[in-house]
């Protein structure tokens, strides 16, 4: 028999579950805020309703993952318990490496953690004006940028323990980034003019607005910048009243090209994965059950559905922190965020990438049977005697294999698999079963 091969029909999303919800079994409420990834090493900060249990008012809470976000635990013992007058938040974390991290957040609150988030120290802001970025290089070197035009840059070759101001005083720096070596960038907010330094702040070259056409220029605010190293850059942040926008350099922010600006899609951009990947995804908000996914290192975006087979997701959120593990899995921190309304859950998810509806092509003068289809219990597979079976999830994770005997017919007990679609494979041609 030869089968003609079929173009497949295509329908992605992202599979997801909620690895760490609002509610934990104490009935403590948590409001995450930031995410930080590094392999499976990752780290979310959240504000703690800590009114019932032993703890008065809010606190600061960071939770921690060694396998990638399928579990986490929380860690705040490391931190003081000031009288916090309102929900303490943090901006933004860095995971450096395993061990060092370092974040910030309002009322000049900055923190770092040298045993991967175990324990948590304050550390002295070195100015009154609010912190805008950090960036670290390695566990010693770092940037940070705060909102005064006057003096605010600051440089660390300890940590973070003592800051010492830069001769940069431009307005008005929101995103920065040390590559080591002497070599910062600091993005403004809102044009995207970007200044360099190769040289320790020697010599400093600086670009254009991302949107040259003054008449237009003002109807983009690219708020975030995720940079690589070199010259690669990712601008990111609204068009117009909340549309989102990225824009994309690679000559240091000289020319910038638009890669997403999409005026039907409501809904800024918040949050990128790793930039140096040539898959990315983009965090938005008002709508928590998409994503922006893109396949070729940003060059073109599309939004994909985040489907959620949990039931406390409610899928109206902000993202405020997304990225990727090391198996390929998308981890992400939702929270309320501001001017929200509705029965909102925040939480931590995981996801993978998945097919959902797919006329997988066989494969010419191949033969692959499978009965009955649907099935419950066993299913009848003729292939060719002696090649692996493989039995595949929407995730694409193997939940069966067996070996086709000598005569090219074998009987395969599914009756262990979730209800679902399947696919298998022997190697060479590929097919689909549904188990009821």
């Amino acid at each position: 028999t030869v089968w003609m091969t079929i173009a497949p029909s295509i329908r992605a999303q992202f599979i997801c579950h909620v690895t760490e919800s609002a509610n934990d079994t104490l009935n403590n409420y948590y409001e995450y805020t930031a995410l930080s990834c590094n392999g499976n090493n990752a780290v979310a900060a959240a504000f703690v309703d800590g009114s019932i249990d032993t703890t008065a008012g809010w606190y600061l809470g960071f939770f921690l993952s060694t396998d990638g976000g399928m579990s986490w635990r929380i860690e705040h013992n490391g931190l003081p318990a000031p009288n916090w007058s309102h929900k303490p938040f943090i901006t933004k974390i860095e995971q450096i490496d395993s061990l060092h991290i370092v974040a910030f957040g309002d009322s000049n609150l900055l923190v770092r953690s040298t045993d991967g988030g175990v324990t948590w120290q304050v550390l002295q802001s070195p100015s009154k004006h609010i912190i805008e970025d950090l960036s670290f290089s390695d566990s010693l070197h770092g940037i940070l940028v705060v909102a005064d035009t006057l003096r605010g840059t600051y440089i660390t070759s300890d940590g973070g323990l003592d800051w010492s101001p830069a001769p940069f005083t431009r307005a008005y720096g929101w995103q920065c980034h040390d590559y080591g070596n002497g070599k910062y960038r600091i993005m403004v907010y809102g044009s995207g003019i970007v200044y360099t330094t190769d040289d320790n702040w020697t010599t400093i070259d600086s670009t254009g607005p991302i949107v040259s056409d003054t008449s237009r220029a003002h109807q983009y605010v690219y708020a975030r910048c995720g940079f690589v190293a070199e010259n690669t850059m990712f601008a990111y942040g609204a068009h117009g009243i909340a549309h989102g926008c990225i824009a994309h350099t690679t000559d240091g922010g000289k020319d910038w090209t638009s890669v997403y600006d999409d005026t039907t899609f409501f809904a800024a951009v918040m949050a990128l994965s790793d930039i140096t990947r040539d898959t990315i995804v983009a965090g938005i908000d008002r709508n928590a059950n998409k994503v922006l996914w893109s396949t070729d290192f940003g060059e073109t975006w599309r939004s994909d559905t985040l489907i959620f087979q949990d039931s406390n997701f409610p899928g109206v959120s902000r993202t405020f922190g997304i990225g990727y593990n090391t198996e390929g899995d998308i981890l992400g921190a939702f929270g309320i965020g501001t001017n929200l309304q509705g029965d909102l859950n925040p939480s931590l998810i995981i996801g993978r990438h998945a097919i959902l509806d797919v006329n997988i092509p066989k494969a010419q003068n191949q033969t692959l049977f499978i009965y009955p289809n649907p099935a419950t219990s066993s299913v009848n597979i003729t292939s060719i005697a002696n090649h692996t079976i493989r039995v595949l999830d929407l995730l694409g994770r193997e939940v069966l294999r067996s070996t086709v005997p000598a005569d090219g017919s074998l009987t395969l007990d599914v009756s262990s698999l979730a209800p679902g679609l399947y696919v298998v494979s022997d190697g060479e041609a590929h097919t689909k079963f549904i188990k009821e």
